[in-house]
């Protein structure tokens, strides 16, 4: 509307009309960027390189409308499966495929909001069934388990995913894709083993 190329996150929640999960929907935004440019190289007090994470405010945050576009394409296009490891990828911050334990508790604090007080025993209940073994993270396995066994854990991902395919062409459209693009992956992983 404004011809700058770009959306912004506010933009973004304005067009959509998304209330809920703010701080989950501003990590799925964030996801679309085809370029990360929310850390930054610093300098240790040894001399080291260490990268830091930029925070950015809500006013801040743009996409070029392009990989906005591209991002929210393959989002809608997902199958609820990869829909689930993407919710474990946007937690991920460290990219060591696992949740520990200042991810999972981001992650508690964004599904149930002011209801997950540290000082309530649901954030630390739903931590322990997260991490059955007690290694203080979450593995994919432990992940994919625990989605399972409680699937409002991905209650955020699948709404928005939902109301996003509602407001861009329709449910049945984005059906239809995701029916195509599973198509299209299958005869590839065919073809690769002829």
């Amino acid at each position: 509307v404004d011809n700058s190329q770009s959306i912004s996150f506010k933009e973004f929640l304005k067009y959509y009309e998304i209330a809920e999960n703010a701080s989950f929907i501003r990590r799925l935004f964030l996801s679309f960027q085809v370029k990360e440019n929310t850390s930054k190289v610093i300098l240790n007090s040894n001399g080291k390189a260490v990268i830091t994470k930029v925070d950015i405010n809500d006013e801040d945050l743009l996409l070029y409308f392009q990989d906005f576009v591209l991002g929210l394409w393959n989002y809608l296009v997902m199958t609820k499966g990869q829909v689930i490891l993407k919710a474990f990828e946007l937690y991920d911050d460290d990219q060591s495929n696992s949740l520990d334990i200042s991810e999972l508790k981001e992650m508690v604090f964004d599904i149930w909001g002011k209801n997950a007080s540290i000082e309530h025993s649901r954030i630390n209940y739903i931590i322990k069934n997260l991490d059955p073994d007690g290694s203080g993270d979450c593995d994919m396995h432990e992940w994919l388990a625990a989605c399972k066994k409680n699937p409002i854990l991905t209650k955020p991902i699948v709404n928005a995913q939902r109301i996003l395919r509602e407001k861009c062409f329709g449910l049945i459209f984005w059906i239809d894709q995701q029916k195509k693009d599973v198509a299209q992956q299958q005869a590839k992983i065919k073809a690769g083993k002829s």
